[in-house]
């Protein structure tokens, strides 16, 4: 790992993805800033965490995008700028792959926690209470060149602390699925409150055959193993209140 330490080295990663001597990064760049050229846009939770964590080297997923603007003004947008065929998704956004790249793009207020009252959309900064997990609550504000994100969250990420912030999903399975994948692929060192609880009780409740078979249906690596899931939740039985839950290598890894 190659965890930053400040927002305007993360800054720099950013812009050093997308000005990489990769032809499909600058071609990607050149898609966003024409987006950009028509509404406010930014880039939202997994790539900017994992350029967080990794460096540049260390991102090879989907690129999530925010439209400040409404849902036709993005289909004009997008018609626009060439994206004449993007698949939409059942939440109201589109999903398109350009330049070796796959992108998501949805309206700010198309946001799923928006549209169902769970979080009040004041500004962009209301985004950040909508994702599952705290490492996923980042944006990038592309015309700004500009981080956005809780005054706590470097130092949660330097220090692999992990929580949740919004727990009302509309797919619990593949929440759970998440939470997991995220704990035992990217080296999570502790647990906060919010999530030991979530998942005490997601797991009481769960079949852990459930969990399993949903990752191997939907993700081509497999990381989720029953033994270490049920060590885990029959310590999370055992915990009194604090403030965070430091993980074992028992937890995480195979003999």
């Amino acid at each position: 790992m190659n965890i930053v330490n400040s927002n305007g080295i993360l800054r720099q990663r950013v812009k050093n993805y997308f000005t990489s001597d990769a032809a499909s990064n600058q071609i990607a760049s050149e898609l966003i800033h024409s987006l950009a050229e028509h509404a406010h846009v930014y880039i939202f939770g997994g790539m900017i965490r994992d350029l967080g964590l990794y460096g540049t080297e260390g991102f090879s997923s989907d690129i999530d995008l925010v439209y400040e603007g409404s849902r036709q003004a993005l289909q004009n947008t997008l018609f626009h700028i060439g994206i004449t065929n993007p698949i939409e998704n059942k939440f109201g956004g589109f999903r398109f792959h350009y330049s070796q790249h796959d992108f998501d793009i949805w309206c700010l207020e198309d946001t799923w926690a928006f549209k169902n009252k769970h979080i009040s959309l004041e500004d962009i900064n209301s985004l950040l209470k909508t994702t599952l997990m705290s490492w996923d609550a980042i944006i990038y504000d592309v015309a700004k060149n500009e981080i956005i994100a809780e005054d706590d969250y470097l130092s949660n990420l330097m220090n692999r602390h992990l929580d949740v912030v919004l727990t009302d999903n509309p797919n619990t399975i593949g929440s759970m699925v998440k939470i997991l994948r995220t704990i035992y692929i990217k080296d999570v060192v502790s647990l906060g409150p919010k999530l030991c609880d979530f998942l005490h009780e997601r797991l009481q409740k769960s079949n852990i055959n459930d969990i399993i078979e949903y990752e191997q249906a939907h993700y081509k690596q497999q990381t989720i193993v029953k033994e270490y899931v049920l060590k885990l939740y029959n310590d999370l039985s055992c915990l009194n209140d604090q403030n965070a839950f430091t993980l074992r290598q028992y937890h995480l890894s195979k003999k």
